[in-house]
């Protein structure tokens, strides 16, 4: 009996071997390491071509001072009922697909002779699609309204947003 006993503790010492040669190879980790570098977005507003469109042939508008940020109207003989358009270009200046929006206008008044009323800006609705290094297009109206003054210069700064999101 002892001898059956030594082979039966062979034999089981030899199973309890295996299960641990078996739960060592089929427990192992995996190790995952790596850099993620994250996309930009970045957009820049210029005048299309042809930039401008005026409802009157007296009234003129040409471009001041612009920037990548910042566009600059000079608008002249203007007078109540005049709509001038604004035509422009967004370029997609980031490395990731980007939805580009113009936002709502912001208009104040500089001087006494000039309320942020007296002229109505809009601008279009929605956003478009653009790719790294790719543009959209729109327009941007201006219209002159009854109760600006009828002689001299008003001044207006309006700001209007450019709206960048991921695509």
């Amino acid at each position: 009996m002892t001898r059956r006993f030594a082979y039966l503790l062979a034999a089981l010492v030899v199973a309890l071997s295996a299960i641990g040669i078996g739960y060592a190879a089929w427990n192992q980790n995996l190790s995952i390491n790596g850099t993620i570098n994250t996309g930009s977005l970045s957009a820049c507003i210029i005048l299309d071509t042809p930039p401008f469109a005026s409802s009157s042939e007296y009234a003129t508008i040409a471009e001041g001072d612009s920037s990548d940020t910042n566009l600059v109207i000079n608008i002249s003989n203007a007078f109540p009922g005049n709509i001038f358009s604004v035509n422009y270009i967004v370029v997609n200046m980031g490395t990731m697909p980007a939805d580009v929006a113009i936002g709502e206008p912001d208009i104040t008044a500089n001087g006494t002779d000039a309320a942020a009323d007296d002229i109505t800006i809009v601008v279009p609705a929605g956003s478009e699609p653009t790719l790294p290094g790719t543009s959209a297009s729109g327009s941007i109206s201006i219209t002159i309204n009854d109760s600006i003054p009828n002689t001299g210069t008003a001044s207006y700064s309006v700001n209007i947003p450019i709206i960048v999101s991921p695509s």
